[in-house]
């Protein structure tokens, strides 16, 4: 936060004649002070510190006259970012007694200021304290800095609670921001989502609307979440490897597999995300799901290229038997049995299949007879072995016959 101090400093001081309030000041003081504040100007600071010294010493100065010299000298050392001493020099004057109003109300603002500035916030709400309250809430850099320390405090309802006074519609964008962070910090996100929508339609924002869409997803309103995630996507302003992820998530979680998979392979194309083994898997199965046999395929084809399990060859096998393409499904099985560690009664008795169907019936008998020899899958191997010689028995009546 930045301080304004100048002009409520030497309002107390320049506003006043040598012999005016009471011939509280004397010329010769407001001379002195207006010197000071000309070599302050001029950035002549050390011979500005110095004339205050001297004036300061000076013997039989009225409280008044005190008060402004106090005033002058926290404004120096607020310009030679001493805000400590800045500090001390401020509760000085305000212990004196024959000062103005005004001067008082400005100078507990100033420490306000000042206390928020040195990470004290306690004391910058203490000082607010004490002012009276229709001039804090008329002065929105002071309710902006209640607000603040209340924050800083970790006092979320209660800085939420000051903002709220606020007209939200003519809320400046920092006051709205610290609003929203106070719902957030609160776990509210259909407040923190109403502060956002405003903050989205009066500063038209890609953060803000990619935050808008984070909140969305939480509160678990994901079709407005996918909603501003896709005119992101459109403007090409996704730019995270998580928003693509996001993304991706909500066309699947929405029932979108076709879209979700379109996104994944562009995002692996243009290195948003990396062209792993487990994205080739995701996108394979987002394919499958979408009921794109060949986009599937070209995606396990890549997949089979880097892995040595024999997985992605039985993924293979299996989606082209239940699309009855039998004849394609043979060689991915016979690569997934090759590829397996051990003897794999299942890729046996799906190859067996396949093979049976493609009418490589000796073939198909052989694998079906190693399926026969697991007890998970000897029922449904003789099955087929069954089937396999009504076949057999079939084909040489017919040849009789012929």
């Amino acid at each position: 936060m930045r301080f304004h101090l100048y002009y409520l400093i030497f309002a107390g001081l320049l506003g006043v004649s040598p012999v005016s309030y009471g011939n509280a000041m004397r010329e010769s003081v407001y001379n002195a002070l207006s010197s000071v504040k000309t070599l302050i100007e001029e950035s002549q600071l050390v011979t500005a510190g110095a004339s205050l010294s001297n004036l300061s010493s000076q013997k039989n100065l009225t409280d008044y006259e005190r008060a402004q010299i106090l005033n002058l000298s926290g404004y120096l050392a607020i310009q030679q970012a001493d805000y400590p001493r800045a500090i001390r020099h401020y509760e000085s004057l305000l212990v004196l007694e024959d000062v103005p109003e005004g001067l008082i109300l400005s100078t507990q603002r100033n420490l306000a200021q000042l206390h928020y500035q040195t990470g004290e916030w306690q004391k910058a709400l203490a000082a607010l304290g004490k002012m009276p309250a229709d001039s804090v809430s008329k002065d929105t850099q002071l309710v902006m800095l209640n607000a603040h320390s209340l924050y800083q405090l970790e006092r979320y309802r209660q800085a939420a609670a000051v903002l709220e006074a606020l007209d939200s519609h003519e809320s400046s964008e920092q006051a709205l921001n610290l609003l929203r962070a106070s719902y957030q910090q609160l776990k509210d996100h259909k407040r923190a989502i109403d502060v956002l929508e405003i903050l989205a339609e009066r500063f038209p924002d890609t953060d803000y609307l990619k935050a808008l869409a984070s909140l969305y997803g939480l509160d678990g309103n994901y079709r407005y979440q996918l909603a501003l995630l896709e005119t992101l996507y459109t403007d090409k302003r996704l730019e995270s490897r998580s928003e693509w992820q996001a993304l991706i998530s909500l066309h699947l979680h929405q029932s979108q597999p076709g879209k979700a998979a379109l996104r994944l392979q562009e995002a692996m194309e243009l290195g948003v995300l990396p062209d792993s083994e487990k994205n080739l898997f995701r996108l394979a199965q987002a394919w499958i799901q979408a009921r794109e046999t060949g986009q599937a395929i070209r995606a396990l084809e890549q997949l089979s290229s880097r892995t040595s399990d024999g997985e992605s060859e039985l993924m293979a096998g299996r989606l082209l038997l239940q699309y009855d393409q039998w004849q394609g499904a043979v060689p991915w099985l016979k690569k997934a049995s090759d590829k397996a560690e051990s003897e794999n009664p299942e890729i046996s008795l799906l190859l067996g299949i396949a093979e049976l169907r493609s009418g490589q019936h000796p073939q198909a008998r052989r694998s079906l007879l190693r399926a026969a020899q697991n007890p998970d899958t000897e029922a449904r191997a003789r099955q087929w072995l069954s089937y396999l010689d009504q076949l057999s028995t079939q084909a040489s009546v017919a040849v009789l016959h012929d």
